[in-house]
């Protein structure tokens, strides 16, 4: 008897949950007045990619080896195996 009780309470505030929630409309008219700047512009992925500044390429600092690939681990390990 407990379970069914449980279960209808359940449904119950499962069926006015979309009551108490605001509307999408609501929703997008509060996001719209807390916006305070101009909305951006959607721009697609050339034209978006195209606003990065280029750099050339700076390595200072950059050694190979610290940065080892899955690979080269692998063929350590086997070769730590294959030595014993």
């Amino acid at each position: 008897m407990i379970t069914n009780l449980l279960r209808g309470a359940a449904a119950f505030y499962l069926a006015l949950t979309p009551l108490t929630l605001p509307s999408p409309t609501t929703a997008m008219a509060a996001t719209e007045a807390a916006v305070v700047g101009p909305v951006p512009a959607v721009l697609p992925l050339e034209d978006a990619v195209g606003r990065f500044p280029a750099a050339d390429e700076d390595r200072t600092g950059y050694t190979r080896t610290f940065f080892r690939t899955p690979n080269e681990m692998i063929f350590e390990v086997v070769g730590a195996l294959r030595d014993r």
